[in-house]
C-alpha cells in the first residue's frame, strides 16, 4: 500500500482563529493528504524547533503557506521549503508590496478571509495537479 501524501501547513497563529487553517486540514483529508503541522510547545529549545521543522517539512510531499504579513515564523518554513524544492501553494491576503520580492515573483492565491471556500476550491486544484504530478 502506497504511504498516504503529506502536506506541510505553515501558517500565522491568527489562522485557526480565523478558520483558515480548518478548511486547509479539511481539504487535505478529503483529497487524501495528511496534514502536518507544528505544535512549538513540544519543542525544548529554538534549535530543536529549527531542526524538528526541517525534518517535518523533509518528509513531507509539499507545503501550503499563509504568507500574509509576512510572518517571521511562516518565512522560514517557507524558505526552508523552498531550499528543498519542494512545491508549494502560497496564500495570502493581499499581493504586494507586503510580500518580498522573492516570494512576490511566485504563483500567490490572494484570498478574501471572509471567502474561505474560495480558498478550499483553490487548494482542490492545485492537489489535484501536484498529486497528478507525483504519480506521472
Amino acid at each position: 500500500m502506497t504511504p498516504k501524501p503529506q502536506a506541510f501547513i505553515a501558517l500565522p497563529r491568527e489562522a485557526s482563529e480565523s478558520g483558515l487553517q480548518n478548511v486547509i486540514e479539511q481539504a487535505l483529508h478529503n483529497n487524501g493528504v495528511e496534514p502536518v503541522s507544528i505544535s512549538i510547545a513540544n519543542f525544548k529549545s529554538a534549535s530543536s524547533i529549527t531542526a524538528n521543522i526541517q525534518d517535518l517539512i523533509r518528509k513531507t510531499s509539499f507545503v501550503v503557506a499563509d504568507v500574509s504579513g509576512a510572518n517571521p515564523n511562516v518565512m522560514l518554513e517557507v524558505g526552508m521549503a523552498m531550499g528543498m524544492g519542494k512545491p508549494m501553494l502560497l496564500l495570502s491576503r493581499s499581493r504586494a508590496p507586503e510580500l518580498p520580492l522573492d516570494l512576490a515573483a511566485q504563483q500567490v492565491a490572494v484570498y478574501k478571509p471572509d471567502d474561505l471556500p474560495t480558498v478550499r476550491k483553490y487548494l482542490e486544484l492545485w492537489l489535484r495537479d501536484v498529486i497528478a504530478e507525483r504519480v506521472s
